[in-house]
């Protein structure tokens, strides 16, 4: 039986471990001004360098995701948390932007290791009714970074520069992540799965044999949709996002200010929206009896509340609408999707097959890049031939696909058992 202790030193590790990883990513942003300033960087050669590690950073949290079902995801996260460090110190030395560019890329790669074993870890550590909870509040350690990062990089860059402001971003990653080695376990004691312990078993579980089982994940059609929501979810989130502000300027009359609070509304939402979700579902769990999975009729009930606020927003908001009305629409939009991307991330790992949760959760995560990388250049292509209006009617419409596709995901679906997927190899095998 695992403590609550025990738990608790675990869950804190990773929320300051994973707060740090988002720290030294976004450190090269906070710093940006005065690295203008110092190294009079065009703001194209600083979209390249941010561009090249979040490119890095989507393939990394890829191909990591299938890694934690093989190695251990303490070491994976720890890893990844010093090697961060490393580059973001390498990063100070140069001054070249095309170096730059290179080594925020590796930056980005070695990024990717984290919420893969933050995914992997949670699940093992917290029980089927803890851990849509403790999953949504995990999330929030970005939010903490995203808020805490700029005012201690403003510090640092002001009274010692912008090298040292990355470089102390770097050096706490390097020093936590040996307290994350001694303090992160794989399994909670006394409960290592039988393969692990099954050392011939566990040779013969290759990354071959993970390949030729992903057709077993794909053949769920609740994951299939899963994922499919999950990149429509994101599609809208960064529409919302990155537009929102322009549309109700250029369309609504707004003034830039209600636009800026519109966006940071949304945030906010966007973190209560999070937790919330994890908890009711994990309320839900509790209570037997249930025909489907009960966080799916979360997602039905967030995604239902982000299509009514998406079409208030697009037919009851006019230039003399006041701030409450409109920032209270993004609060509504934020809470329902980012509380619908926590239950996606938690119901991909669920619905997946024993040992392969790390390459369930990755293929989903990848779905939502996707979506949020698609999101930019096509609702920019119907502004520039409509306007932004229209573009937010295809979000509209997409917000209530989203809600119908929740909807129709209503079937119940219990994920092979271990023990019936090794008979399944083993028949395979003998005929």
């Amino acid at each position: 039986m695992v403590s609550y202790c025990q738990q608790m030193v675990m869950f804190s590790s990773l929320y300051v471990g994973y707060m740090l990883f988002v720290y030294v990513r976004k450190s090269f942003s906070f710093s940006t001004p005065a690295i203008m300033e110092e190294d009079v960087l065009e703001k194209s050669q600083l979209g390249l360098i941010v561009s090249s590690q979040m490119f890095g950073y989507m393939v990394s949290k890829f191909i990591s995701g299938i890694l934690v079902d093989f190695y251990s995801p303490t070491f994976l996260f720890a890893a990844g948390l010093f090697f961060t460090g490393v580059t973001a110190v390498t990063f100070t030395v140069f001054n070249s932007w095309m170096i730059f560019t290179v080594i925020w890329f590796l930056n980005g790669i070695v990024q990717g290791t984290g919420w893969p074993a933050c995914a992997v870890l949670i699940k093992r550590w917290f029980s089927p009714d803890q851990f849509g909870t403790w999953w949504s509040i995990l999330s929030t350690s970005m939010n903490t970074a995203g808020t805490v990062g700029p005012l201690v990089s403003a510090a640092l860059v002001t009274s010692h520069g912008w090298r040292i402001g990355i470089i102390a971003s770097g050096l706490m990653a390097m020093c936590f992540s040996g307290v994350c080695l001694l303090l992160l376990q794989d399994y909670p004691p006394g409960s290592e799965p039988k393969a692990k312990l099954d050392a011939p078993k566990l040779k013969d579980f290759s990354l071959a044999q993970q390949k030729s089982r992903l057709p077993v994940l794909f053949s769920c059609p609740l994951y299939v949709m899963v994922c499919i929501n999950y990149w429509i979810v994101s599609f809208i989130r960064g529409g919302c996002n990155d537009w929102g502000q322009l549309y109700l300027i250029e369309e609504k009359g707004q003034p830039s200010f209600i636009g800026s609070a519109f966006t940071s509304s949304q945030e906010v939402g966007g973190i209560v929206g999070s937790v919330l979700a994890g908890y009711i579902s994990d309320y839900l769990v509790c209570k037997k009896g249930w025909q489907v999975n009960p966080r799916l009729k979360v997602v039905l009930w967030f995604t239902w509340m982000t299509a009514v606020c998406i079409y208030l927003l697009l037919y009851y908001v006019k230039a003399d609408s006041p701030k409450f009305w409109v920032s209270a629409l993004g609060f509504g939009i934020g809470f329902g999707l980012y509380g619908a991307t926590a239950m996606f991330g938690v119901t991909s790992m669920e619905t997946a097959p024993s040992r392969m949760e790390g390459t369930a959760h990755s293929i989903a995560a990848l779905a939502s890049n996707l979506g949020i990388v698609a999101s930019g250049l096509p609702l920019s292509l119907i502004a520039r031939f409509y306007n932004w209006h229209a573009s937010f009617i295809v979000l509209g419409y997409l917000s209530m696909g989203s809600a119908l596709l929740a909807y129709f995901s209503q079937w119940p679906f219990s994920p092979p058992s271990e023990q019936e997927e090794v008979d399944n190899a083993d028949d395979k095998k003998t005929n």
